[in-house]
This record gives C-alpha cells, sequence and structure tokens, in this order.
C-alpha cells in the first residue's frame, strides 16, 4: 500500500507520463502476477477485413450516443490492423430528435463480463469530441459503470487531463448517482501517439493503468455483475463543448483490445 501512494503521488505530482508504446504480438499473459488465460470472446487484434461482429456490435440498442452526435454504423472502420472510430460533421438524415451535425462511433461487446484484466493499445481522437474505454450493464434496478478514460485532447482546459470513474447510477436501497471521479495530469498529448491503459478488476479492487503502471485503486463495492466492454466517441457539448466542424473529422484508432482472467489450472 506504501510503494503505491508513493507512486500514486509522483504521477499526480508530476503528471501522468505517456510512455509511447510498439504494437507487438499478443502476450499469453498480462504483465502481473499470478496465472492468466486470454478470452478470446472479449479480445480482438483487428486483422480481419471489417469488424467481427460476432464480438462487438457496431452500435449500441439502448443508447444512441451523445446529442447532438449520433453513433452511426458507418463510421466504425477496420484500416490498417486497427479500429477506426470516426467523429464527423455531416448533415444527418432522419435523425431522431435532438441529433444533427454530427456523428460518432461505438463498439460494445456482445456479450457480459466480471473481473478480470483489460488493456487496449489506442490512441485518441484529436479532438474536443471525447475517446473514452468504459463498461457498463443498465437494468432497471441496478446501473453502474467503470470508465477507464474519457480524453479529449483538444479541449482548452482538459486536453491533457486523464477523466476516469466508476458511477453508480442506480442501485438497490440507493438514492441518487453516486460518483467516484479521478483526474490525473498528463504529461503529453493522448492523441498524438498510441499508449496502452489497463484495468484490473477483481470482487475486491479495481485498479486503473497507463502504460503498464497503476495510476488509482478502489475498493469494489457495487461494481460485481458483468458489464459490457464499451469503445467509442461521442459530443460532449455540456463538459466539453462542441467541435469545430472545420476540424474533423477525427479519429479514435485502437490497436488492440486483450483481456485476460484468472487461469484457476
Amino acid at each position: 500500500m506504501k510503494s503505491l501512494i508513493a507512486l500514486l503521488t509522483a504521477l499526480l505530482g508530476a503528471g501522468a507520463p505517456l510512455a509511447a508504446q510498439s504494437h507487438a504480438a499478443p502476450r499469453p499473459t498480462p504483465t502481473l502476477p499470478g496465472k492468466w488465460k486470454l478470452i478470446p470472446e472479449f479480445s480482438d487484434e483487428f486483422h480481419l477485413p471489417a469488424l467481427d461482429q460476432v464480438k462487438w456490435q457496431p452500435g449500441n440498442p439502448e443508447w444512441p450516443g451523445r446529442p447532438p452526435g449520433l453513433y452511426q454504423e458507418k463510421n466504425v472502420v477496420i484500416e490498417d490492423g486497427k479500429l477506426h472510430l470516426h467523429l464527423k460533421a455531416e448533415t444527418l438524415v432522419n435523425a431522431p430528435e435532438g441529433y444533427k451535425d454530427y456523428s460518432c462511433a461505438v463498439i460494445r461487446s456482445r456479450s457480459r463480463i466480471r473481473y478480470g484484466y483489460f488493456e487496449i493499445r489506442a490512441q485518441a481522437a484529436d479532438s474536443v469530441g471525447t475517446s473514452a474505454f468504459w463498461f457498463y450493464h443498465n437494468e432497471p434496478t441496478r446501473w453502474v459503470e467503470i470508465d477507464v478514460f474519457e480524453l479529449a485532447p483538444r479541449h482548452s482546459k482538459f486536453g491533457r487531463t486523464l477523466f476516469t470513474n466508476a458511477p453508480v447510477i442506480r442501485f438497490p436501497g440507493q438514492s441518487g448517482e453516486l460518483t467516484n471521479k479521478g483526474e490525473f495530469p498528463l504529461r503529453e498529448d493522448p492523441s498524438a501517439a498510441f499508449h496502452t491503459w489497463g484495468l484490473l478488476w477483481d470482487a475486491d479492487l479495481i485498479t486503473w493503468y497507463l502504460d503498464g503502471k497503476p495510476l488509482r485503486s478502489l475498493a469494489n463495492t457495487h461494481w460485481k455483475n458483468p458489464l459490457r466492454l464499451i469503445l467509442d466517441t461521442e459530443t460532449h457539448p455540456d463538459w466539453m463543448g462542441l467541435p469545430d466542424p472545420a476540424k474533423l473529422p477525427a479519429v479514435f484508432i485502437v490497436d488492440y483490445v486483450r483481456t485476460w482472467q484468472n487461469d484457476p489450472s
């Protein structure tokens, strides 16, 4: 615990480092203690010519995007062995009320998963629209999320801020929404190069990682049900403001998604 506190103090004091990572073949195990096995259903190197829709949905039936940006399947592209999630300025035809002028992109896992180590190698979109890696599941009486990151590199104030959170939106016996926010200054532009972003989630603790180093930990008090894995770009008009159409399109690029769980063998 003392060593973790010292690390967090150093990162917060100097700004969390962003060390560019090179792509490598899938590791059989994460660089963490213990025995691990790769979970193919929640892992992808994006080497197919199109999105593997057995694993991923190129849309979210429960959420069409944050107005005015509408999720569009055509904005999900596999190119050069990477996932590209586009944020565009465009006129939307026959869009739902409140959606206009912007289109965004999302993929979510077909299945839900509970516990493991989750890692992506990614480059955030060069925009005030957000690039995000998160988990959620919405039930009538229980809705929790884990936000590994939200990034808006072109925002004048928050462009070098890593936003993490673990909101509890609905929960049995709970009145109102609970948040567990953590914000970290970054030394570098997260849209300028690829970096690894990780989450270690078990029954007792949730720990966020950046480039292999732990950033923060949170006791697992509410996040014990299976969740879906989400990658997306969105507009956040009330928080970040709307992107300048002249500075779009912007692309959130993901090199890989890798998921491991403890191997009982």
